[in-house]
């Protein structure tokens, strides 16, 4: 029992550390924030269903830590970092039931230490909360208690949209394993009969939600997350060692794989090789519990990835954390399975001392992180623009989530991301009015082609931004215009945008830079520029005054 007290602690340790130089949210945090911040669950719910992809229940446990403690950053993440916590104990738990004592102490340990899980035990996100609930699945679905596994795997549903796919594998494989062994399958039927009754909100949300993703105006796996094979390299790089090219950025990331290179060679490429080891001798095992443990999340693995090639779904290393869990106790498990007990932990501490040693020689890592200082844009709103109450503020990209760190003023609600990426149908219909309905993916860019080239904003939006704001504002009132990237706000002619090099590849950044560029452009029709600054953030702030 000592064994795992003493790896929690050390968890515990790593990530107090990590989340004390975290500094401030960012964008998908403040999302979050967002919709668990309204004045009630209800609201909660309700918001996150009808503007995001994913699903209600993390945002409504997270709005009842906020009303019980506070929404500051750290207080906030607190909720993932006390998850991910949990997680290490429950991971030696289960290994110890499902294997040995050796195999939960390897997966525990490299929980504990893994630079993937440490990160995501700090972020104001569902991620924490699916590691626990697909470990808990994976626990009930090996021991087959059909009841406690649909349970879990219906919480899983209602916390993140991944899910069904992964239901979809663990039934074929469950279906395959009783049919080949000839056991009873009525209760498992039973059991997913029970599971379809309780998951039917998240069913019609999930059909209703792909279909609108197929006919809005963009679509995630074809115009913002688009498949690359540096993505499952990425995935190895997560799992296996400690090296995180999104996080960190660092000297040997695997998107620039080399083997010549010895420091991604010994602490990159060798901790991923140990941990494909693990799993080959798992396998290798024919091992009942490894089998129903391995190949449901193998099967999850290769249909996303089937998926995301045909740009039908989006393949990220964070979406994979419902598998995450299983992973790790398998190719621990593998490695235990040397008849040399002494080669299996020599290996494991390799893998752990490769992959610790490595964060050496990264320029960042998950304990030095450098996030943007929105304290610092707060204090500059505030001293510098002078921020007033009765301001108007227009903040097209993020402005929702940007008020986490805006004290003054009172937003105009269009959100250019939200009617383009997401599903803010008010913001869609602000800015395209009636045509709105008629737009998507197909035709949209068509639509607005001309108005990009031409620098001339979209009439419906020029309309409503005039009619509901503009014209009642006050003599002498100002609208504090915020842009999230400088860039984007260029004309066309600056940003080089011409019929010939205009391409429907960047579908995403054309329609976000057309909303911000309309919005400069309106605001300075009928309004006088009185000032522009540059944040240190890197924000674009126009005050207009009428």
């Amino acid at each position: 029992m000592y064994h795992i007290i003493l790896i929690t602690i050390l968890a515990f340790i790593l990530r107090l550390i990590a989340l004390l130089k975290t500094g401030e949210l960012w964008n998908d945090e403040l999302f979050s924030w967002y919709f668990a911040s309204q004045k009630s669950v209800f609201d909660t719910v309700l918001k996150s269903v009808n503007e995001d992809i994913h699903m209600p229940l993390y945002f409504a446990i997270l709005h009842f830590w906020i009303k019980l403690f506070s929404d500051s950053a750290n207080t906030m993440r607190a909720l993932s970092l006390i998850l991910s916590i949990g997680l290490i104990p429950l991971s030696y738990f289960v290994s110890n039931k499902l294997f040995n004592k050796q195999t939960a102490i390897f997966a525990s340990l490299f929980l504990s230490l893994n630079t993937f899980c440490i990160y995501y035990s700090l972020e104001v996100r569902f991620y924490c909360l699916s590691l626990i609930l697909s470990l808990f699945c994976a626990y009930f679905f090996e021991r087959q208690k059909w009841f406690y596994f649909v349970l879990c795997i219906a919480l899983l549903f209602y916390t993140f949209s991944i899910t069904p796919l992964l239901l979809l594998s663990y039934f074929v494989i469950a279906f395959i394993y009783l049919i080949y062994k000839k056991e009873n399958i009525k209760d498992f039927l039973l059991a997913h009969c029970f599971l379809a009754l309780i998951t039917l909100p998240a069913i019609i949300w999930t059909i209703k939600n792909i279909v609108e993703m197929h006919t809005s105006l963009t679509f995630f796996p074809e115009d913002t997350f688009i498949f690359s094979s540096n993505d499952v390299l990425d995935v190895f790089e997560n799992f296996f060692s400690f090296d995180n090219f999104r996080i960190t950025k660092g000297l040997f990331a695997l998107r620039e794989f080399n083997l010549l290179n010895p420091i991604y060679l010994f602490f990159t490429f060798i901790p991923i090789l140990i941990g494909c080891i693990g799993l080959i001798k798992g396998m290798i095992s024919k091992n009942k519990t490894f089998n129903l443990l391995f190949y449901p999340v193998a099967l999850f693995f290769i249909a996303l990835l089937i998926l995301s090639i045909f740009k039908l779904a989006v393949f990220q290393t964070r979406y994979l954390c419902v598998i995450f869990p299983s992973i790790v106790i398998c190719f621990c498990f593998g490695l235990t399975q040397f008849k040399n007990k002494i080669i299996s932990i020599i290996l494991f501490i390799l893998m752990i001392l490769l992959s610790s040693f490595g964060l050496i020689f990264q320029k960042k890592t998950i304990y030095n992180i450098h996030r943007t200082s929105m304290n610092d844009f707060r204090n500059y709103l505030n001293n510098v623009v002078q921020l007033k109450n009765d301001d108007l503020i227009l903040a097209p990209l993020v402005g929702n989530q940007l008020t986490y760190y805006i004290d003054k003023g009172n937003l105009i609600p269009f959100s250019a991301d939200g009617a383009f990426v997401l599903k803010d149908k008010k913001s869609r219909i602000f800015y395209f009015g009636d045509d709105a309905k008629k737009l998507n993916r197909y035709n949209s860019m068509d639509f607005i082609k001309n108005n990009v080239i031409n620098d001339i904003p979209i009439k419906t939006y020029e309309y409503n931004l005039k009619r509901e704001y503009i014209d009642n504002l006050k003599e002498n009132q100002r609208i504090v215009y915020i842009a999230f990237l400088t860039f984007l706000i260029q004309s066309p002619k600056e940003k080089n945008i011409t019929y010939e090099n205009y391409s429907e590849n960047n579908r995403v950044g054309i329609l976000l830079y057309k909303a911000l560029r309309d919005s400069l452009l309106i605001l300075g029709k009928y309004m006088t520029l009185e000032n522009s600054y540059t944040s240190p953030e890197g924000y674009s702030i126009y005050v207009f005054r009428k």
